[in-house]
Formats: structure tokens, sequence, C-alpha cells
């Protein structure tokens, strides 16, 4: 476990290398990138899934909220938000409630991110 989220930083916002080596993986480059185009997509509201899961303290709902994150965008290729989705998960693992909801505002920083990077990518 690292010390904090802000480990994240070096982390690139959207690596499209990943979507790449999806579409080299899949033998399919169209099917890898609609599943970047979906994630997107489907970006916002993941993450208010995973902020009002965490608000409530539901622990099992946000554990599944945020691995579907992690692992979404890990895929995805955006590596920051899936870091800070896994120092989350520990979070919520450990019910550090008060790191859980500060790490939010990271998490919702780097969704923007993503969001910025994969519009300027054309997505």
């Amino acid at each position: 476990m690292s010390s904090s989220p802000f480990d994240a930083d070096h982390l690139p916002v959207l690596d499209l290398e990943c979507i790449r080596d999806l579409g080299e993986d899949l033998g399919n480059p169209a099917a890898a990138r609609d599943f970047l185009a979906t994630y997107l997509e489907l970006l916002p509201a993941r993450l208010v899934a995973v902020m009002s899961t965490v608000s409530v303290r539901d622990s099992n709902a946000a554990m599944d909220r945020v691995i579907s994150l992690k692992v979404s965008s890990s895929m995805a290729g955006a590596l920051r938000l899936s870091a800070l989705s896994a120092e989350l998960e520990l979070m919520v693992r450990a019910a550090a409630w008060r790191s859980a909801d500060a790490a939010l505002a990271l998490l919702a920083e780097a969704a923007a991110a993503v969001q910025a990077e994969g519009s300027r990518a054309g997505f």
C-alpha cells in the first residue's frame, strides 16, 4: 500500500497505448476503441456510484463500485484513476472513511482529467 492517494501523480491520465494493446490482444482495434468510448461515456455514472456508496458508508457496495472503476480504468488506460481507485479500495477495506472522503475529491479530479484527455484524443 502506498502512503497516500497522491502517489498516482506520476502516472498518465490516459495512456492510449493500453487501448492499442487491447486492440491487438483482441485482434480488433475498433472494438478496443469502442471500449474506450463506452468507458468514457459511463465514467460519470461510475464516479457518482462510488461517491454515493462511500458517503453512506456502505462497505459492500462501495467495494463493488470502486473495484469496477479500478479495473475498467486500468483496461481503458486511465492509469492514474485506476491507481487512485486502488488506494480508495484499501481505505474502504479498512473502513477508513475520513480518508476515503478526502480521496473522493482526487478521484473526481482524475476522472475529469480522463474525460478531457479522451475528448482531446477524439473520443
